[in-house]
């Protein structure tokens, strides 16, 4: 016999590990990237900026607990563009576990230049979305599941209107 969870009775609110994606125009927002489990649910994706130059991010899930709760073996993944109060600049972005996350490396890029942000392991159509919303031309090369192989990488500086290559997961 198998329990069902019906989430809103007897939750908690926990965190979850974040990767950052990437920039928007002018530095203005970040991408923020977070996976979760199978009864995980209603992500909160949280920013703070401070005066001493950290930009804080925590992503919180809502787990059920209980010793009849029966979840799934499967991941998840999320990824949300969030506004900043100012530009990104030379700030540094800790997680939820206040360690300083990878120094996204679009000051080292050089003028007409951006840091091209990660799509591994989003669904297609959401990788996609990501890179158009950021003004990038992705071009899904096969496949319709999760996005497998991008070219160039994550990270890589490239023009602001540059094509990037997908190949997905037959599904």
């Amino acid at each position: 016999m198998f329990a069902i969870a019906v989430f809103g009775a007897d939750e908690e609110r926990h965190p979850v590990k974040v990767g950052i994606g990437g920039t928007g125009p002018s530095q203005r927002s970040i991408v923020v990237g977070y996976s979760y489990g199978g009864c995980e649910h209603a992500p909160k994706v949280l920013v703070q900026e401070d005066r001493k130059g950290f930009v804080f991010v925590d992503v919180t899930v809502l787990e059920p607990t209980g010793d009849d709760v029966v979840c799934t073996l499967m991941q998840a993944f999320g990824r949300k563009t969030v506004k900043l109060e100012a530009p990104l600049g030379g700030r540094h972005i800790l997680g939820w576990n206040g360690r300083v996350q990878p120094r996204l490396p679009g000051g080292r890029c050089g003028a007409g230049k951006v840091s091209l942000p990660g799509v591994l392991g989003m669904a297609r159509d959401d990788g996609v979305r990501a890179l158009r919303e950021q003004g990038f031309k992705p071009v899904v090369e096969r496949g319709r599941g999760q996005v497998v192989i991008q070219k160039p990488s994550a990270r890589t500086c490239v023009g602001a209107s540059a094509r990037v290559r997908l190949i997905a997961a037959a599904r």
